[in-house]
C-alpha cells in the first residue's frame, strides 16, 4: 500500500478517481488510474479490500473510510 501512496502523492495532479456504489449500500468500490498502475479499494458487504498493480491485499472499514473522504470529492 505503500507504493500506492507514493506514486499517488507524486502523480496528484494526474490521478482519475472513479466512485461506484449500488443502491444498497453493499457494494462499493473507488477506483484510482494513475499512470504506474491501477489500484482498487472495494467494499463488499463486510469485506474490504485493497488492490494495486494486482497485489490484492484486505483492509478494515476505517481505512476504506478515510480513503474514500481523502479521494472522493
Amino acid at each position: 500500500m505503500a507504493k500506492f501512496f507514493d506514486a499517488l502523492a507524486y502523480e496528484k495532479n494526474e490521478v482519475k478517481v472513479t466512485h461506484t456504489k449500488d443502491k444498497k449500500g453493499v457494494h462499493e468500490s473507488i477506483h484510482v488510474k494513475l499512470s504506474s498502475g491501477f489500484a482498487k479499494f472495494e467494499k463488499n458487504n463486510q469485506k474490504y479490500e485493497f488492490v494495486f498493480n494486482h497485489q490484492h491485499q484486505e483492509i478494515n472499514e476505517d481505512c476504506f473510510t478515510s480513503v474514500k473522504e481523502k479521494l472522493v470529492k
